[in-house]
């Protein structure tokens, strides 16, 4: 499991969630994937995810709309997501709220032996 942030407050994450639903394609016949390959591809996407969280700054990694989708909505996730929504950017509200998530993203570090 990971600790993850996701911020709407910036201006570009408000941009993508006005963009007009994507248009529906026909449905192409659909790949059949076998469980050792979608079991693959989950393991590779927690280990990107890794290596995210490893670079961040207080093991919170703040998703932009691609890799939200990339990371939180698309299968296979073989992994949990603790997730914090804000709507503005540095409301004061939040930046209470942020040294909580912040502690609690500490100690799941700590119970995981990560620093």
């Amino acid at each position: 499991m990971l600790a993850l942030l996701f911020l709407l407050g910036s201006d570009e994450a408000q941009a993508a969630f006005k963009r007009d639903p994507p248009k529906k394609k026909k449905k192409e016949k659909e790949e059949v994937v076998s469980s050792a390959e979608l079991e693959r591809q989950g393991q590779a996407k927690l280990k990107e995810l890794e290596d995210i969280e490893a670079n961040s700054q207080n093991g919170i990694i703040q998703f932009d709309f691609s890799s939200y989708f990339k990371y939180v909505v698309k299968n296979p996730r073989p992994y949990d997501v603790i997730m914090m929504y804000s709507v503005q950017a540095n409301c004061e509200h939040c930046l209470d709220v942020m040294e909580e998530y912040k502690q609690t993203s500490y100690s799941f570090g700590k119970d995981r032996n990560k620093p």
